[in-house]
């Protein structure tokens, strides 16, 4: 049968976007192919091979036994024509034997996208960190089962893999693999080595896995060096079979087999109905050691996914162990809406939405669909055996599992929850070790130790803090040394690999508690207190010691104390730390034991708090209107100011224009002054220290002019004072106002409950 392959063609750089919408096809069976599993027979692999065609033929006249595949033991078979099911039935009852359709495959298409015009994908999976361990080795082959490779492409052609054993163009089969010149893969439909890709869905799917990096050309591969083995069982047209898939995954164990460090096979195709041929060239290949990366489906006609679990998709649904099954992401972590998913069936998700990548003729495009997402897990597993060599494909699975970032959109939809992250999947570095300092005391039992300094393999790292707790994370599996230092104290060095074996505790991370041992016989506390502007303590205040400030040694509690216990005699420095919030001292000084003091020999460190409100008050002037014209000279001035702490006072100044001339209201003398230095030229009225202070006093009696009354306030708070900015209120006294004497008003200022 042949089977859709998943993607899409959006943008074609150098030439137009594709016309015509693609569309997923139902799948659709050879009607006149079969797959039979092979009857046992005794004799070599020819014998079998032959007595089983014979047995073929007599079990029903015209049968012709075109392929063997003696390696997983089935047959492609060509049925009479006509014979259709009744045919096959015949057949499995006749021979008591397993008879499938050879099912045909197709490149299941999704909608275009084409808004995305960079590699937005490797940012995603975090590409770069991972880079920075490895891009790759020639060493790592991967093999992708697809339309063939543009093998020419100025991003691919380096990366080639090539049959050493193999001549090229002498039309000879000279490694007698039953291929002629099989230089970089195998053309399973023409039976040779002609791997050119006639479609663009396979040369996209490598350039994913290993364009060349770093060459100043085009795009960068996950992998910027790498071998890709080509494999094609599709036509121009995306169609193949699995007859010539199984062909594909036959030459991928032969060359496993001669030495060849084939690592994976990427297979972006699939389809609705199961094969148990296919099965088994997947579990033979699993066998041999090489990881099938599949993708999970783009749903159906109507381009919505599906549920693998549900509806299953193969080869991704089947149940192999060396299949990872792989969904689509969206770049903000996102299921793509064409993405199938399983909670049991699909593994984890990569990046699969407009994804930019090579293509035949030396052209880039963009192509979304799980095609794409496959080669990036195809190309993570390459990446991760080039970083480690010796990892078995188990491992990688598993590493690559476990280390995704966890999306929302992905959980219970596939077994990791998550989407592929690279540089973790190289690194391994998911795992922590964390623990507790400690002393057992005979009087008091077990209280913690802080401010110990804590090394791994020999490099501080950090130190203790609260409760004696310390926690280091993102450490990658591998065997690390302990060592906590703490004056007055010793401590057993701990060894301890990552990650734990399941079952113990923390697995997989490490738990390592740690007792001290004194070393000296006096030890001493440092206590006090965290207290507001008020003189009241304030609980939730962090304190520190300088050497280590990011790591709080002790908390105050409800009554604002703290304690700081197992110090041996020393200078030490204290500071504290709260939300917007500003302590006093910043950094004070502590030497115990102390001679002076109640608490002696003890230390004592107090802090007060100096600023609850950070911000100045916001002033608004509400009369005289900005801008106004007024007819009388008799003007009265309110507003408000708002703090969060309250206002301290308000501060006015009102000044009159004259030919371009300012002139300054001096408050003190009632007059008016050009001299700007004039201390009355400011008045100031004290406010109610509410959260919201108004005030509403009269202005001199004014000629006709213009003038701007500007005010600000003020707020105070401990020893830091916040100046608010001037607001200014522009307005015009006409003609005909009273010239009267000017006389200042009395302001007043209501207090805080508004009397």
């Amino acid at each position: 049968m042949r089977r859709p392959f998943f993607f899409s063609l959006a943008v074609v750089l150098g030439l137009a976007p594709f016309s015509t919408p693609f569309a997923a096809t139902s799948d659709a069976d050879l009607a006149d192919q079969v797959l039979v599993k092979v009857p046992v027979v005794s004799g070599s692999a020819n014998a079998m091979a032959a007595r089983a065609a014979e047995q073929v033929q007599t079990a029903l006249p015209g049968a012709k036994v075109n392929r063997t595949f003696a390696a997983v033991g089935w047959q492609l078979v060509t049925m009479p024509k006509g014979s259709g099911e009744a045919g096959r039935a015949r057949l499995a009852a006749r021979l008591g034997i397993t008879v499938v359709a050879n099912r045909r495959r197709h490149i299941a298409k999704v909608p275009n996208d084409a808004s995305w015009s960079q590699q937005w994908d490797m940012a995603k999976i975090s590409a770069p960190a991972a880079w920075d361990k490895t891009t790759g080795s020639a060493a790592v082959v991967v093999a992708v089962i697809d339309t063939g490779m543009a093998l020419y492409h100025e991003d691919l052609a380096g990366e080639l893999w090539v049959n050493t054993r193999e001549t090229a163009g002498n039309s000879k089969d000279d490694d007698a693999d039953g291929y002629v010149d099989d230089v970089n893969g195998l053309n399973a439909i023409e039976g040779n080595g002609n791997v050119f890709d006639d479609n663009g869905h396979g040369s996209h799917v490598s350039g994913i896995i290993g364009a060349s990096g770093n060459n100043t050309k085009g795009i960068a591969g996950v992998n910027w060096n790498v071998k890709i083995m080509a494999l094609k069982f599709m036509d121009a047209n995306g169609d193949g079979v699995d007859s010539d898939a199984i062909a594909c995954m036959d030459y991928a164990v032969t060359m496993k087999n001669r030495g060849v460090n084939l690592r994976a096979v990427n297979c972006s195709w699939g389809g609705s109905e199961t094969n148990p041929a296919l099965q088994d060239a997947i579990d033979r290949m699993g066998a041999a050691g090489i990881l099938t990366v599949c993708s999970a489906g783009n749903g159906g006609a109507d381009f919505v996914g599906d549920n693998n679990d549900v509806t299953p998709d193969y080869p991704s649904s089947f149940n192999s162990a060396t299949i990872i099954s792989v969904g689509s992401s969206s770049q903000s972590d996102g299921r793509s809406s064409f993405s199938n998913y399983g909670a049991t069936t699909v593994d984890l998700a990569a990046p699969g939405d407009s994804i930019l990548s090579t293509l035949p003729g030396g052209l880039y495009g963009y192509m979304s669909g799980t095609s794409m997402a496959a080669p990036h897990v195809t190309g993570a597993v390459a990446l991760v055996a080039a970083a480690n060599p010796n990892m078995s494909p188990a491992d990688i699975k598993a590493r690559l599992i476990t280390t995704v970032d966890p999306a929302t959109a992905w959980t219970g939809k596939c077994v990791s929850g998550g989407r592929l992250n690279l540089a973790k999947a190289v690194t391994g570095a998911i795992y922590s070790i964390s623990g507790r300092l400690y002393r057992n005391w005979p009087d008091s039992g077990v209280t913690e130790l802080v401010h110990a300094s804590i090394a791994l393999n020999g490099v501080v790292v950090g130190s203790s803090g609260i409760n004696g707790n310390y926690s280091f994370a993102n450490l990658g599996p591998g065997t690390y040394t302990v060592k906590a230092t703490l004056p007055g104290f010793s401590f057993a060095q701990v060894n301890v690999t990552l990650p734990q074996p399941t079952g113990k505790t923390g697995a997989p991370n490490a738990v390592v508690n740690m007792e001290g041992k004194p070393t000296t016989s006096a030890y001493y506390t440092i206590t006090g207190k965290a207290l507001n502007l008020k003189g009241l303590p304030v609980a939730g205040v962090n304190i520190y010691f300088g050497a280590f400030p990011d790591q709080a040694v002790a908390v105050t509690d409800a009554t604002g104390s703290y304690l700081i216990r197992s110090m041996v005699a020393g200078s030490y420095w204290l500071s504290a730390k709260s939300a917007n919030v500003t302590w006093k001292p910043s950094l004070s000084p502590v030497v115990v034991p102390t001679t002076t003091g109640t608490a002696k020999p003890n230390g004592v460190v107090n802090f007060t708090q100096q600023i609850a409100d950070s911000s100045a008050p916001i002033v608004k002037i509400t009369a005289p209107a900005n801008n106004a014209p007024l007819s009388s000279g008799s003007v009265t001035t309110t507003g408000s100011g708002t703090d969060v702490s309250g206002v301290a006072s308000f501060s006015f100044t009102l000044t009159q224009n004259v030919s371009g001339s300012v002139k300054y209201w001096d408050w003190s003398n009632n007059i008016w002054t050009t001299n700007t230095g004039a201390v009355g030229i400011v008045k100031v009225l004290a406010a109610t220290k509410a959260a919201t202070a108004v005030w509403s006093f009269a202005l001199p009696t004014l000629p006709a002019g213009s003038y701007a009354l500007s005010a600000w306030g003020t707020d105070v708070v401990g020893n830091e004072t916040k100046v608010g900015s001037q607001t200014v209120a522009n307005f015009t006294v006409s003609a005909a106002a009273s010239s009267a004497a000017q006389q200042v008003g009395v302001g007043t200022v209501p207090s805080a409950d508004g009397s």
